[in-house]
Order: structure tokens, then sequence, then C-alpha cells
């Protein structure tokens, strides 16, 4: 499937400065620009979506699902829908979902059918998110800061000793990352 072409870092350099207590510091710049977008890219993995925005609408062709149901990346603004030469309509030929977006990423037919030939359907759509939601921001921070920090302070995933001199290690998952971009990751269509 096709990405956004400007996949950018959902948080800025100084963002993540004034977060770590680092700001008029530059000595560890490009660690921490190198984090932001460490970050950002394992966001996208984790969650199977781009949170950057293609500001320009361009034309991407799918293969439908089914007759009925088109699956595509986000997108927060759709300029057309067509397939054999003709542009359909919205709410009269199909309807997007979730009804609650921008974002879409499935549009549903309704009295027009789609083509299940490869690449049969045409979506002119400005892709990606409109901006990068508040929880995409602050799970970016969180896991840059860690990212940042691991080389110096947390070397070999250990985190200090505890009383009894056993190793304290860093945990696998941030359970508040977690719990923010868990409404966010894109579950497969079962059916």
């Amino acid at each position: 499937m096709p990405k956004p072409v400007d996949t950018v870092d959902y948080i800025t350099l100084a963002e993540l400065k004034s977060t770590l207590t680092l700001t008029g510091q530059n000595y560890a710049d490009a660690d921490l620009q190198l984090a932001i977008t460490a970050a950002s890219r394992a966001i996208d993995h984790r969650t199977g979506r781009i949170f950057s925005s293609e500001q320009n609408a361009a034309d991407w062709k799918f293969t439908a699902l089914s007759s009925r149901v088109l699956l595509t990346p986000d997108f927060y603004q759709l300029v057309s829908v067509s397939w054999g030469g003709v542009t359909y309509t919205e709410d009269e030929d199909f309807y997007l979902t979730p009804t609650d977006g921008p974002p879409w990423n499935i549009i549903q037919a309704l009295k027009a059918r789609f083509p299940t030939e490869p690449l049969g359907v045409t979506v002119n759509a400005k892709w990606g998110f409109d901006t990068v939601p508040a929880e995409i921001k602050e799970a970016t921070k969180i896991l840059a800061a860690r990212l940042a920090r691991r080389p110096r302070e947390a070397a070999f995933g250990i985190a200090g000793l505890g009383i009894d001199s056993t190793a304290v290690y860093v945990s696998r998952v941030d359970p508040e990352v977690d719990l923010m971009l868990k409404p966010y990751i894109r579950q497969p269509l079962l059916g």
C-alpha cells in the first residue's frame, strides 16, 4: 500500500530538549534527533499508521477487498473515487468509515460496486492525518526520551541495581505509551 510521502517526525528537537530540560544545550542534538526519528517510526510500525500528512491531494490506485469494501491508508480529505472512467459520489454511491473521521481508511460501496481487478479503483485524497494527535506527540516524547537516555543510563537494558544487588531491568513496553497508542492501532478487517 502506498504511504504518505511527507513522513515527518512527530515532535521537534526543541520539544524533546524542553522535556529533558536541555534547552540551550547543543551537545546531544544529533543523538536526540536520531531518538526522535526512531521513536516516530517505531510508533508508525506499532500502530500500522502514519500520522504525518500529505499536503497535496494525490491519486493512489487500490485493489478492492470485495465489491463492497475498499481498504486504504488513512486520509483526511477526499477529492474523488473513480473506476472504469467514472467518478462516483460520496453518500450516494459510497460512504467513508469510520463515520467519526477524519481520518478515514475504509470506503464502503452503497449503490455502486467496486471492481475487484488489481488496482482497479483510484482514490484522490490528502493522505495521512491533518494534524498529529496529542497522544501520538506525547508518546513520541516519552519514547524518544527513553531512547536518548538508554545508551548512557541503561546499558544492556539494566537501569540499576536493587537493594540486594540484583539488576533492575528496563521494561520492554512502557505502559503509558502503550495506553496512548492503543486507540490508534489499525485493526485488520475481518470477514
